[in-house]
């Protein structure tokens, strides 16, 4: 049994793990990957095109194989690049995609078309609702493996059926899961309803957009409206089942409804596929998706005559590779020899990978082994380090306690202080508003006694001014009464000697009263004289007290009388 032509070897760098190499017309071909599976799936694939070309396949004359997607382009007329030389072709061979995905279910018609599409496309996203089977899913995917385009695939079904296809095996949901892994460096599949799978995917991320669903106009509505806003602004829809107006099925109104000249082409073969742009085509568009809308009427139907030629090309390819007559049982000694060695080189393949990804699977075991050793090593460690941890948490944890209950403690009679310290403080801010009032208080007091003071100085000065008048009316008074004691004096003074005189006189009168008539007239002289005094004294005497005055004026009048 022959080695493989593409082997997968691990590979030792930074960024690339594995690497698939061959080696062709004497010289290395190589490529890098960075996963296993995806590695593995691109030499499977590689293998099973140079196993076909071993088998019969023509080759060119310079012995290299003709590149399938130009030829197909070529004849398409939507390719840009020039036609390839078709001189070498001298018997029917099929030139298209070797797709491996090929169910003859009712997708099969277009997977031609979905190659070319993410080839030319080139999306960053592609998701598809309604996966069933895969067979159109897992075209997309492999064109993204072989035209090496930078996408990531995604794949949301429920597995349950619908009222179209009725309830669905549980083994296809298993069989297509398996089948992904070759893909799934960049392929995700999701087990959730359309609805659930929104909130996976953010708005305007999705540039390649299959709906596949349920085929009533309702839901296919739905689906249309929930996931146009998950749509990029350039992105493309899919609807398959376009022109099938029978078992309720209502894509075709969905259709007509958004269809327009510059942003849809339907393909009418195949059950009818539909592709509908976002936003009308232009300039910035790739030349694939310019030249299907906007091609002419002409041009859609030879477009439509391409595909559907590239369709049927594919099932008798895909025919002639299987076994023939197995449908009923019928096979030819040589072509079922052929057929079944055919199988075992597939499975001597498929065993060699495996006795390599055995080998593979049993050094990274030993190394798990070891790494394991070391690793229960170091847990030991860790448990020992553990469990000393432990015994020092315990402890701790009691030194821990401890200390709560003695911050208890410290916390009760903080308490305690605090609340006599908050009653003292009360008392002393009781203590200081009274003294705050005394103080007010007292502040007042000397404003008080400083206005009392100075009235009272008003005062004192208004009873001093008039003291002092009183004191120089009492002098004044004084010095009168000085000089009317000196003229009592005098006048008394003369009084007596006038008494004295009188006396002498009332003696002398007895005696000469003889001679009273003479003396008579001195005494009408001496009256008068009197009476002069009299006047005189009444002018000049002023005595402070009319008692005085009254008695020395009773005493005169006595004495005039007598």
């Amino acid at each position: 049994m022959s080695k493989p032509l593409f082997r997968v070897k691990r590979y030792a760098h930074r960024k690339y793990k594995f690497v698939v190499r061959a080696k062709l017309a004497g010289k290395w071909k190589r490529r890098y990957f960075r996963d296993e599976n995806e590695a593995i799936a691109f030499a499977d694939t590689e293998n099973g095109r140079a196993r076909q070309s071993t088998d019969g396949s023509p080759a060119s004359p310079n012995g290299k194989t003709e590149n399938p997607a130009a030829v197909v382009m070529a004849l398409a007329g939507l390719g840009q690049g020039t036609s390839p030389d078709l001189s070498g072709l001298t018997a029917p061979d099929y030139l298209g995609p070797k797709l491996q995905r090929y169910l003859g279910d009712s997708w099969c018609m277009h997977l031609p078309f979905a190659y070319d599409l993410m080839r030319e496309l080139a999306p960053s996203v592609f998701v598809e609702l309604g996966v069933k089977q895969g067979e159109s899913y897992f075209t997309f995917c492999q064109s993204a493996v072989e035209n090496k385009i930078d996408v990531k695939c995604y794949g949301v079904d429920s597995w349950r059926g619908d009222i179209q296809t009725g309830p669905l095996d549980p083994k296809i949901q298993e069989e297509v899961m398996d089948y992904n892994w070759r893909y799934s460096s960049f392929s995700e599949l999701k087990r959730l309803f359309f609805s659930e799978a929104l909130d996976h995917f953010a708005d305007g991320c999705i540039d390649l957009l299959h709906i596949d669903g349920t085929h009533i106009y309702a839901d296919v509505k739905t689906d249309f409206e929930s996931w146009l806003p998950k749509l990029s602004p350039n992105g493309i829809i899919l609807f398959h089942d376009v022109v099938v107006r029978d078992q309720a099925f209502g894509v075709w109104k969905v259709w007509q409804e958004i269809a327009r000249d510059n942003n849809s082409f339907l393909f009418e073969f195949g059950y009818g596929l539909g592709l509908w742009k976002r936003r009308p085509v232009s300039a910035n568009d790739p030349p694939f998706i310019r030249r299907l809308l906007m091609a002419s009427s002409l041009e859609r139907q030879e477009i439509n005559r391409f595909y559907a030629s590239a369709a049927a090309a594919l099932a008798l390819w895909h025919k002639a590779n299987s076994a023939p007559g197995e449908a009923d049982g019928k096979h030819s000694p040589n072509l079922r020899v052929r057929i079944l060695e055919r199988r075992v080189r597939a499975k001597s393949q498929r065993v060699s990978d495996l006795n390599q990804q055995i080998k593979a699977d049993a050094q990274r075991l030993a190394r798990l082994s070891r790494e394991q050793e070391a690793k229960s090593r170091a847990f030991v460690e860790l448990q020992q380090q553990t469990d000393k941890a432990g015994a020092e948490i315990g402890r701790l944890q009691g030194e821990l306690i401890a200390l709560r209950a003695e911050l208890g403690r410290e916390r009760q009679q903080h308490s305690q202080t605090t609340a006599t310290l908050q009653g003292q403080l009360a008392q002393k801010n009781d203590q200081l508003a009274r003294a705050a009032q005394d103080l007010v208080e007292a502040q007042w007091e000397p404003l008080t006694l400083r206005a009392a003071a100075l009235r009272s100085a008003a005062d004192d000065e208004a009873r001093s001014a008039r003291l002092l008048e009183l004191e120089n009316r009492a002098q004044a008074a004084e010095s009168d009464r000085e000089a009317l004691r000196r003229m009592v004096t005098g006048l008394q003074t003369d009084l007596e000697a006038h008494q004295a005189l009188l006396s002498e006189q009332k003696a002398l009168l007895a005696a000469s009263q003889q001679e009273f008539a003479v003396a008579s007239k001195g005494l009408r002289t001496y009256q008068k004289h009197l009476a002069s005094l009299k006047k005189n004294l009444s002018g000049k005497l002023i005595l402070p007290f009319g008692s005085s005055q009254r008695k020395l004026q009773q005493r005169l009048a006595a004495e005039l009388k007598s």
